[in-house]
């Protein structure tokens, strides 16, 4: 599965972007499609829609659940805000020696966090923030909202709390309001470490190296630099971001199983237990574990580029027609028109009976692709159910409006029409 988001580069009024800025935007999203971290939402792809050049991009999707859903109440556990804070910085100066300039590039609200569920075998898991990364002018380096998220998980805000609070974070918190403007990510990390009272962090040079699979990029400047990398994608970061950005994202809701009744809906290991959570000492934290998630994840993503492509590729063989089964391409095609193509077996109902579905196998899961007609919008409710109704056991196709249904482990792209005039019979039975 995959999470889509769609932005309104010129706001919600305003048009797409044109040819040049099309242009420049794909090379900025394949750069960063290279970045593999096992705390960042990777990219597998991106582009601009061919009818309003409106962007996109694409990237994994991660079982689990936001932070803000589970945290419950009262503050969080000091060692799991130090794993996060970590995390962002660690994550943040990957993306700075890929884009050349220093800032937080990842998304701090917490309902834009994601904890990962069992299943998942992920932990804290960031969007980054295309506000920053598309250039968008006036935008600060964003130090200070680690500060605001710390103090927003234990309870900080509008107290006044001494150094030695949260086991040293008070005293992280109150110097990083004063340097947020002159610090460095990595200087940020070390400063975390010492007051808390933990080891260094691993250079960033490694980290970088394993997150990019490209170790001459530790030679590369953070402080600003537009040479490099930065000179391939910083005209178009630039061109892109003359207007400013105004991002829309519907709501994204992810699954997520709670099996522990503490703070944050994590069930944590004991003294004696292995830590393999979120707790604890995360094996996540060092190099050779990173190393090898990152490789694990670059495998998975490899094989649903790899099978999205696939699909891609079929889908042109037959002049844009989409096969019912192929739910990586469609869930791409959120709010877009398409054809769908596939072999009716049977029409369900809502509860209500307000809408009427086409389904495509006898017996769907949570993720197929089915047809979705409002009746009270149809064009005569009675006429189109027994019409679409005598459809069943034909192949049809239906051109209508792709709407992405998600949570609870679900992303069922259904297909919305209207007419019965949407829908086009290709075979009459299996046997012609």
């Amino acid at each position: 599965m995959v999470a889509v988001r769609r932005f309104f580069p010129f706001g919600p009024d305003g048009g797409g972007l044109d040819e040049d800025e099309q242009t420049a935007y794909k090379i900025a999203v394949e750069r960063l499609a290279t970045i593999t971290h096992p705390s960042l939402r990777a990219v597998i792809s991106g582009g601009c829609d061919p009818v309003d050049g409106m962007p996109f991009i694409t990237t994994e999707w991660v079982e689990g659940a936001s932070f803000s859903e589970i945290r419950g109440d009262g503050p969080v556990d000091v060692e799991v805000v130090k794993v996060l804070v970590d995390q962002a910085l660690e994550v943040s100066e990957v993306l700075s020696h890929v884009l050349a300039e220093e800032a937080v590039w990842v998304e701090t609200a917490l309902e834009s966090i994601v904890v990962g569920s069992e299943r998942s075998g992920r932990r804290f898991t960031f969007w980054m923030d295309p506000l920053k990364w598309l250039g968008k002018g006036g935008e600060s380096r964003g130090l200070e909202s680690l500060a605001e998220m710390v103090e927003e998980l234990m309870d900080w805000k509008g107290r006044v709390v001494n150094d030695h609070a949260g086991r040293g974070l008070g005293g992280w918190v109150r110097w990083m309001k004063s340097a947020a403007e002159t610090t460095s990510l990595r200087e940020a990390r070390e400063m975390l470490a010492a007051s808390v009272g933990d080891e260094p962090p691993v250079p960033a040079q490694q980290v970088v190296a394993m997150a990019t699979g490209q170790p001459e990029l530790k030679s590369m400047a953070s402080g600003g630099s537009k040479s490099g990398v930065f000179a391939v994608i910083g005209l178009g970061l630039v061109v892109i971001g003359v207007a400013g950005w105004v991002m829309f994202r519907g709501p994204v809701v992810m699954p997520y199983e709670q099996p522990g009744t503490d703070a944050v809906g994590v069930e944590w290991p004991g003294e004696d237990e292995p830590a393999d959570g979120i707790g604890g000492e995360l094996p996540m934290t060092g190099v050779e574990q990173a190393n090898q998630r990152a490789r694990e994840l670059a495998d998975e993503l490899k094989v649903e580029r790899e099978e999205l492509e696939k699909q891609r590729a079929e889908a042109e063989e037959k002049s844009g027609v989409i096969g019912w089964e192929k739910h990586a391409l469609l869930a791409t095609k959120r709010n877009q028109m398409v054809t769908v193509e596939g072999r009716l077996e049977k029409i369900g109902f809502s509860r209500k009976r307000k809408t009427m579905y086409l389904l495509f196998s006898e017996t769907p899961g949570r993720n197929d692709t089915r047809g979705a007609v409002v009746l009270s919008r149809a064009e005569n409710r009675n006429t189109i159910v027994k019409s679409v109704g005598a459809l069943v056991g034909k192949k049809i196709r239906i051109k209508g409006k792709v709407l992405l249904q998600t949570g609870h482990g679900m992303k069922r792209p259904d297909i919305q029409f209207t007419s019965r005039s949407a829908i086009e019979v290709v075979e009459e039975s299996a046997g012609n």
